[in-house]
C-alpha cells in the first residue's frame, strides 16, 4: 500500500553496494588521475564513508586506518 512504512532493515541502495565493491580492490591507492597530478586522497577513505552508509561501522573504521596510513602529512 502506497505510504505505508516497511517494516524491517531499511533497503541499502544497489548503487552503494555496488560502489563499495567497484572500489574495494583499490582501497590502497590513491584516487585521482592516473598520472598523479591530481589526487582526492585515498580511495579508503571513500570506501569508508560508503561502508558506514552500508551500516558496516567495523569495515568503516579498518577502512578509515588504512586511508590515514596512505595520506600525506598535512593534508585532507
Amino acid at each position: 500500500m502506497p505510504g505505508r512504512p516497511r517494516r524491517g532493515r531499511p533497503r541499502r541502495p544497489p548503487r552503494i553496494e555496488r560502489l563499495h565493491a567497484e572500489l574495494l580492490p583499490a582501497a590502497g591507492e590513491l584516487a585521482g588521475a592516473g598520472s598523479g597530478a591530481v589526487t582526492l586522497g585515498p580511495v579508503a577513505r571513500y570506501l569508508g564513508e560508503l561502508a558506514t552508509a552500508l551500516g558496516r561501522h567495523d569495515q568503516a573504521k579498518a577502512h578509515q586506518r588504512t586511508a590515514r596510513g596512505l595520506r600525506a602529512p598535512g593534508n585532507w
